[in-house]
């Protein structure tokens, strides 16, 4: 009896014994990183300016003021002054250069009207968002112009009261233009615009309204013209609604 009592006891004392001699193994606690913070909202001006998109198109209307210079018929120079309307478009393929078309057209109201279209390309060396951003145009086109010319009536005679015959010149031809020009910023959308252009145009006559045929030489000729505009252009502008909601 007294032997399995001792057994019983040794039992019962080999877990807290066991218990005893391990080593408790400290608890290591991680201390919780904060979450990041979150970015300050943009400044209301820098958000805004990022949520403005100009649109690839462009559009330009201005008054022109053509000086333009002719072989005249017979002999000598004519000079004409001619008052019109400029129309340009652009489509701008980066931040400096666009591709262009233009049309125009230019009269004195007595003595000569030309009709002029344009295909070429602007070179801007300054950013979008300058207040002032000068540019360079490189154009080619075709041209229609009439001119009236007077000429002495054949063998000298008096044709109507005059020893002179007078008559339309009607030409048209291609030339090669060239001009500069800056633009100057009054809203998001519309600038001040003016230029100075020159074109040198070689022309063909392929008829006459007077009854007497162009002197010899007189049907083939070269064109000098210099224009001066003054007007506005329109660039679209598009806010991007998503930006704007982001800021507020």
């Amino acid at each position: 009896m007294r032997t399995r009592s001792v057994a019983f006891i040794a039992l019962l004392s080999i877990p807290a014994l066991l218990s005893a001699q391990r080593i408790p193994r400290p608890r290591i606690y991680r201390r919780p990183e904060p979450p990041p913070a979150e970015l300050p909202p943009q400044p209301v001006i820098v958000a805004n300016q990022l949520a403005y998109q100009r649109s690839k198109w462009s559009f330009e209307s201005a008054p022109l003021v053509s000086h333009m210079e002719v072989p005249a018929v017979g002999g000598g120079t004519a000079v004409f002054t001619t008052l019109g309307m400029d129309n340009h478009a652009d489509y701008r393929i980066n931040d400096h250069y666009a591709a262009t078309v233009d049309l125009d057209g230019s009269s004195d109201f007595s003595t000569a009207y030309d009709l002029v279209t344009e295909i070429g390309a602007r070179y801007r060396p300054f950013a979008l968002d300058a207040d002032v951003r000068p540019y360079f145009d490189l154009r080619g086109g075709y041209l229609y112009m009439s001119d009236q010319y007077a000429i002495p009536t054949p063998g000298g005679g008096i044709v109507a009261g005059s020893q002179f015959e007078s008559g339309w010149r009607f030409a048209r031809g291609v030339g090669a233009t060239a001009g500069t020009g800056f633009e100057y910023t009054l809203t998001r959308s519309l600038s001040l615009t003016t230029e100075l252009t020159a074109m040198r145009s070689r022309m063909s006559a392929y008829h006459v309204s007077s009854a007497a045929a162009l002197p010899n030489g007189e049907g083939r000729y070269w064109m000098t013209s210099v224009r001066y505009s003054l007007g506005f252009k329109y660039n679209a502008v598009h806010i991007v609604h998503a930006l704007q909601q982001a800021v507020h």
